[in-house]
């Protein structure tokens, strides 16, 4: 079932098509994922401790559609989350209609779009001064943005999807597909292939991506990919964090696979063995 296409150039005669999978390996890690949030109570507890100034959802963003409603099938709340430079609709321009179409196609949901001036205070209110100090850190946007997906759906849990993408069916049913109606399903994302432009002899590898994913809040795999970054982001130095050729192994899909994976193999699964059984079936 296609959910969403995305566009590397936000415009729709160049949209790239893609199905947004239930972790492929849904039926392997199911019962990893609901069991997380007890295997690893210890990270929730040491990790990021938010001051008390809790900064309310509806106060995150300018552009919240409806209140937020638990979901019936998931422990992943209804809430989108996308982020943009600004969340007036009259700067979004090109990107108007695919922003647009996770509303009207998810009227149930909450829709948020998170802009410069709220992202930074939603970061302030919500974590310490470390986390703080590395998205003020980073000289790229794109880095910037790799965190700031990964804080968003760590403190409020839902789905976060790039602003260049386009919502073909409503997430509600998407959910219901995935998840086979389990109520224990944590963690949602898609496999693709990728190559490595900055290393031109490697072959493709299985890449987890990151421009759309939906997690429960407080999923121990946003937890410690969150500090793996921040601790590497405060003794990094400006020129490293200013070449685009670390963005991928540094905040985007390499650093975020490899937290998937080795989140798998605490539960003795295996990414490539899982996407061949997806394949092959039963």
């Amino acid at each position: 079932m296609n959910l969403l296409s995305k566009s590397k150039h936000a415009t729709p005669n160049k949209a790239r098509r893609a199905t947004l999978l239930a972790l492929v390996i849904l039926a392997a890690l199911s019962a990893a994922f609901s069991r997380s949030l007890q295997v690893r109570t210890d990270t929730e507890k040491t990790l990021l401790q938010p001051n008390s100034n809790q900064v309310p959802l509806e106060h995150i963003g300018l552009t919240e559609s409806t209140a937020f409603q638990p979901t019936s099938s998931s422990y992943i709340p209804q809430r989108i989350f996308q982020i943009f430079k600004s969340s007036r609709k009259e700067d979004w321009n090109s990107r108007r209609p695919f922003i647009e179409s996770w509303t009207r196609l998810n009227p149930e949901f909450g829709h948020t779009v998170v802009d410069d001036d709220a992202a930074l205070e939603f970061v302030e209110k919500h974590f310490d001064s470390d986390v703080l100090d590395a998205y003020r850190s980073f000289p790229l946007i794109v880095s910037r943005t790799d965190l700031l997906r990964y804080l968003l759906i760590w403190e409020h849990g839902g789905l976060y999807t790039d602003a260049d993408t386009v919502c073909e069916k409503s997430v509600g049913e998407g959910f219901e597909t995935w998840t086979e109606g389990r109520e224990d399903v944590l963690f949602i994302s898609s496999i693709e292939w990728f190559k490595d432009e900055s290393q031109p002899d490697s072959r493709p590898s299985t890449s987890i991506t990151q421009w759309s994913f939906a997690a429960a809040r407080r999923h121990p795999i946003l937890g410690n990919l969150i500090r793996e970054i921040t601790n590497a982001t405060l003794t990094a130095t400006p020129q490293f964090l200013s070449d685009r050729n670390n963005v991928i192994s540094f905040t985007g899909p390499s650093i975020y696979s490899r937290h998937i994976r080795e989140f798998m193999l605490e539960f003795g699964e295996d990414l490539e063995a899982a996407v061949v059984a997806s394949k092959t079936g039963p």
